[in-house]
């Protein structure tokens, strides 16, 4: 069976004592737009540290961000191949400005832990933010 390695952000700020996560909408085929991590698969002889910043560069324009903690891992399986996707705390500055990719997101929010708790659709996502708190 095929494996692919994925890696997922888990992307927040905290000021003031107050934590504020980061979701994105993501376009999705056949559904609604839905609120998600920024997740992606890793490349050919990438590290998951790498292939995570590249990622949170692609979706949302972001550099200078702080990897922090391995939250975890999860794996599901689809069409016959097994996927892994390692969590990653990740902290950035909430004042930078995000430049989203347009084929791939459609709208970005901080929340506070509770709130993207409650609109994250996937459960290993929500699990994931629980881990940060």
């Amino acid at each position: 069976m095929k494996t692919r390695r994925e890696v997922r952000a888990v992307i927040f700020d905290e000021k003031n004592s107050e934590k504020k996560i980061l979701l994105i909408k993501r376009w999705r085929i056949y559904y609604p737009p839905s609120w998600r991590l920024v997740k992606g698969g890793i490349k050919k002889n990438e590290t998951e540290e790498q292939a995570l910043k590249r990622e949170i560069y692609e979706e949302l324009g972001l550099e200078n961000c702080h990897i922090l903690d391995k939250l975890g891992e999860s794996q599901y399986y689809v069409g016959g191949q097994k996927c892994i996707i390692s969590s990653y705390a990740v902290r950035v500055n909430s004042s930078k400005p995000i430049k989203y990719d347009p084929r791939e997101v459609c709208a970005y929010h901080w929340f506070t832990p509770d709130e993207a708790i409650r609109k994250l659709m996937l459960d290993d996502e929500r699990k994931s933010v629980r881990l940060l708190e």
